[in-house]
């Protein structure tokens, strides 16, 4: 499972989604974070919450064994192609 921004911050919030996410997370044996997705998180709590959310996140990522991808050019074009697929209204309904 790759995990993204909204998910993170969902889940930190105590969002009403958040129940759900972290069951879909304990359910997948892989959990991956693009560290894009990590700084964009830290940026969004921090700026809501101060810096004690930098220690919240990493505590969580921990806890929920996540693995950091860097990113790179070859991940930004996977990424598009799959947002160009299956992105929010993008993909074709039958």
């Amino acid at each position: 499972m790759v995990i993204d921004t909204s998910a993170i911050v969902a889940i930190l919030r105590n969002e009403p989604e958040a129940a759900k996410l972290e069951r879909a997370l304990v359910a997948s044996p892989v959990r991956l974070v693009p560290a894009t997705c990590v700084l964009e998180a830290r940026l969004v709590l921090v700026s809501q919450r101060g810096e004690h959310a930098l220690a919240e996140i990493d505590l969580w990522l921990r806890k929920i064994e996540a693995d950091i991808i860097p990113v790179d050019s070859d991940l930004v074009d996977l990424a598009t192609h799959a947002w160009l697929t299956y992105g929010k209204g993008r993909h074709q309904r039958h």
